[in-house]
């Protein structure tokens, strides 16, 4: 399945959106219907066509730019060696998935 992100901001990791409300209900198909913390392994598709393995959670959280995509806050996408922002540790079940989004790729 395919959705647009809007990066937000984020130093360690990225904070991200989806983009319209339609992105966002493709987003909770992802999740089974129901928002979760679970990461699952995703392949980031860039403007330019550059692809890049990465990992999301599917939760809902602090601050958002958009308000008309039905997601209330924002999401979180790991690329190998991001780190937790408030950790400034790297996470271990998110460079799990970030290999596994590369060797399935």
């Amino acid at each position: 399945k395919t959705f647009s992100i809007y990066r937000m901001g984020g130093i360690l990791h990225a904070d991200v959106e989806p983009l319209t409300s339609q992105d966002t209900y493709i987003m909770k198909e992802i999740y089974g219907g129901n928002w979760s913390w679970s990461r699952r392994a995703i392949i980031i598709e860039t403007a330019s066509g550059l692809k890049i393995a990465a990992s999301m959670n599917g939760m809902p959280h602090g601050s958002q730019t958009i308000y008309n995509n039905e997601f209330n806050g924002q999401f979180c996408v790991h690329f190998l060696g991001s780190k937790v922002h408030q950790s400034n540790k790297i996470d271990g079940e998110h460079q799990a998935m970030v290999y596994k989004a590369f060797n399935s790729y």
